[in-house]
């Protein structure tokens, strides 16, 4: 069995221990950590250190972190923006192996019924399909270094998952690519009816075979169980 894990950074800035990280394996930073208040108390994005950029880093688009604050502080456009740029202003070619579209986690602690998770489903389909118009008009202006994004299926409930598929395989023009995130999953149980065991079980009876998986914040114990429910999927 292997599983690639990506090292997580708290900080864009690089420093020691971006560099040790650098000699352990690819990296993820949080675009929420890319955030500061300048001297007027606006908020605006974080130059990536120089360290960063020799990591293998991938971008998470801090939605979790971004829920429990309130919602995001960026918009799509000004996201995408960051990510071509990596500084937000347009001057400096992608920086990053992959970067997670922005989406809509379902945790019980943003979205307390089952017309809210639905919402999020949806609205995370809806923010991919914007994120590929950004791209489009950044690609127009010349940009030919940014991948496309990577879309993350959202939920709580298995059946949730699976309307996730359905609305981001839409949203991808019919077809999702080789790897998708899976959100909602850091802080879940193992086992039970919506446990990650279930959650995984039911994606990999749809997925097609060749699509990997990207589980947001799952380690520890539940790494020895996810190849035996869906084998080859990360």
């Amino acid at each position: 069995m292997s599983i690639a894990i990506r090292i997580g950074l708290p900080f864009p800035d690089g420093g020691i221990l971006a560099r040790t990280a650098a000699e352990l394996g690819p990296t993820l930073i949080s675009a929420a950590s890319c955030r500061r208040k300048d001297r007027d108390g606006n908020w605006v994005w974080r130059p990536v250190g120089n360290a960063v950029r020799g990591t293998r880093a991938a971008l998470d688009c801090g939605g979790f972190t971004a829920m429990l604050n309130g919602g995001y502080r960026w918009t799509v456009d000004e996201y995408v923006e960051f990510v071509v740029s990596s500084r937000g202003d347009g001057t400096l070619p992608c920086l990053w192996e992959w970067w997670a579209a922005m989406d809509y986690c379902c945790e019980p602690a943003v979205a307390p019924d089952r017309d809210e998770v639905e919402r999020r489903v949806r609205l995370t389909a809806e923010s991919y399909v914007e994120t590929m118009e950004c791209l489009a008009w950044w690609r127009g202006e010349g940009d030919t270094t940014t991948p496309d994004p990577m879309p993350t299926l959202q939920g709580w409930k298995p059946a949730d998952y699976l309307l996730s598929v359905e609305l981001m395989t839409e949203a991808c023009g019919g077809e999702l690519p080789d790897m998708v995130g899976l959100g909602s999953v850091c802080t879940r149980p193992l086992h039970g009816d919506d446990g990650l065991l279930a959650i995984l079980e039911a994606l990999h009876a749809v997925l097609p075979p060749r699509v990997k998986l990207h589980m947001f914040g799952v380690k520890g114990d539940a790494l020895r169980h996810i190849q035996r429910v869906a084998p080859n999927r990360v």
